[in-house]
């Protein structure tokens, strides 16, 4: 017999002789399981609930597949960055949310497996709850390096959400507020009865920030004409709207309704009670405004239309590690993601909402309507879904370019995009800097690899 053979041997003899003491030890044999590791970004504020949710989630896969995750939340202020550090180090982890950027980033990089054929053995609750247009939407060529979680795709251009407390003691009437023009008359009314009151307010470091190309899923750089139903890609930054766009919110800062300025390279915005809230809008985006609001009553004004935008997807992806210990029990513990209500419920006590596996398989928020993930579902089947929607750019052949071009676009971004400076000639410089570095091949190359896409069949 090997000694493999006697080791086992002694172990299983050891384990009968205590079965049979009668007097005991007073522990219970433990039985081990494969650990699979899962790194998220955490919401910082809820880490104390990180014991709680893997213990409870252990519970549920050990009696399901035989296997047990271990949580590594990523909380700090830029978890794209955190994450790349990650994987530069070469730490082990086996499953991860990708958001943003890091997902194309790392999947240029090879840090994600191909999972096209895991998925179809192990993923049949994914590929039902997600749907395979979906899931197809994600491949690269025929390769699947990540599946979009499920939430709300689609969201509602220009759209502003008012306070309508503001709006009632200056004895104005929503209903009465019908075009852009109405709006800014408010504004100019209310600035002036009310000058140290927010007239602007944006969630995010821009003031365009609700508009169809300003998603920060990925840079603008070579973009689908007419707002993702043309055919073939432009430079935005050279075209009329965008310079419209910048002289509007231009004038806004010069009037005084943007509080905004630059310390070093961020965005600091004065903070207090707000009239217009620039974002994206959504079914419950009052009650959402209204909940970071103190509870103000809040209704929403949009000029846009419902749309699912190119990059949508991408904007929080799962994925298996190329490195991973267990490919196939991965991909079971992401179908188990994908279908278990109670593993969500408990995920959603550590994540930030657009970041659950699932959120259709969690509660709303006490303030939104109790029918709100079916507003959300008929929300994304009704949008006009972008004509690239499904098509996968690779930057590798102008990769230089393309990080040259971005690194312009995050030096000139929060200036012009906040008001801040003189459009003009700000914008020529921006442009020339972007010619200089290559902004044409991107846009070049990206027509070429279009093309192909769409004669694909």
């Amino acid at each position: 017999m090997s000694k493999r053979g006697i080791a086992a041997g002694m172990l299983c003899l050891c384990a009968l002789l205590c079965s049979c003491d009668s007097t005991g030890s007073g522990e219970e044999n433990k039985t081990e399981y494969p650990v699979i590791t899962f790194v998220y970004p955490g919401n910082v504020r809820r880490q104390e609930n990180a014991e709680t949710a893997e213990a409870a989630i252990n519970e549920i896969l050990r009696e399901r597949i035989g296997a047990e995750i271990r949580l590594k939340g990523i909380t700090g202020s830029d978890y794209a960055a955190e994450f790349r550090e990650t994987v530069a180090m070469n730490e082990p982890f086996d499953i991860a949310i990708a958001t943003g950027n890091s997902y194309s980033e790392n999947m240029m990089s090879g840090s994600f497996l191909d999972i096209s054929e895991l998925i179809e053995e192990y993923g049949k609750g994914i590929l039902e709850t997600v749907g395979r247009d979906v899931v197809g939407a994600m491949k690269q060529d025929t390769h699947l390096y990540g599946i979009p979680n499920i939430r709300d795709y689609a969201v509602t251009t220009d759209t502003y959400v008012l306070n309508l407390e503001i709006l009632e003691r200056n004895l104005i009437d929503f209903d009465s507020i019908q075009t852009m023009e109405d709006l800014e008359s408010a504004m100019e009314q209310i600035h002036a009865a009310e000058p140290d009151i927010m007239i602007m307010a944006s969630e995010s470091d821009s003031f365009i920030s609700n508009t169809y190309y300003a998603a920060r899923i990925e840079y603008p750089i070579g973009v689908l004409e007419d707002q993702g139903q043309g055919d073939r890609y432009i430079n935005y930054f050279r075209t009329q709207e965008y310079k419209e766009l910048l002289e509007r919110v231009r004038r806004w800062y010069e009037n005084g309704w943007i509080k905004a300025r630059i310390e070093g390279s961020e965005v600091v915005k004065e903070s207090g009670e707000e009239l217009v809230d620039i974002r994206y809008g959504k079914p419950d985006v009052n009650q959402e405004v209204s909940r970071y609001n103190g509870g103000s009553p809040y209704r929403a004004l949009s000029f846009g239309r419902d749309v699912i935008t190119h990059g949508t997807y991408q904007l929080c992806v799962l994925t298996v590690s190329a490195g991973a210990k267990d490919p196939q029990l991965c991909m079971k513990i992401l179908n188990e993601f994908y279908t278990d209500a109670e593993i969500n419920r408990q995920l959603k006590t550590l994540l930030f909402s657009w970041n659950v596996p699932n959120l259709f398989l969690t509660d709303p928020a006490d303030t939104s309507p109790r029918n709100l993930w079916e507003l959300y579902e008929r929300f994304n089947a009704d949008a006009v879904k972008a004509k690239d929607l499904a098509f996968n750019f690779d930057y590798t052949p102008v990769i230089k370019e393309y990080i040259e071009v971005a690194k312009i676009y995050d030096r000139y971004r929060p200036l012009l995009e906040n008001g801040l400076v003189e459009v003009e000639s700000t914008l020529a410089a921006m442009n020339e800097e972007m010619d200089q570095a290559g902004i044409e091949d991107i846009v070049e190359e990206k027509n070429r690899q279009y093309e192909i896409w769409k004669n694909r069949n």
